[in-house]
């Protein structure tokens, strides 16, 4: 396959940002068609994301576990809920 490495971003450029700040999962499907990522320098380009918070004991956001695909992706609840 066509494997990519990407430099690393600052926070603020990916959209695991929105998993930080809402200390909850993420889910794009679309980004062409999901207004909450309107204007993010990364809808172009990253068309699907599915995040969820990593937390600490203490219930503080310490990362992110994230998958992106550069084609839009329906959501399957199932690997969500997982």
């Amino acid at each position: 396959g066509n494997v990519q490495r990407w430099d690393s971003i600052a926070l603020g450029e990916s959209y695991c940002d929105y998993v930080n700040r809402m200390r909850d999962a993420f889910v794009v499907e679309d980004s062409e068609r999901d207004p909450r990522v309107e204007g993010h320098s990364k809808r172009p380009v990253v068309h699907a994301y599915c995040g969820v918070p990593l937390m600490d004991m203490s219930g503080e956001v310490m990362g992110t576990l994230c998958h992106f695909d550069f084609e839009p992706v329906p959501l399957d609840e199932g690997a969500l809920q997982w």
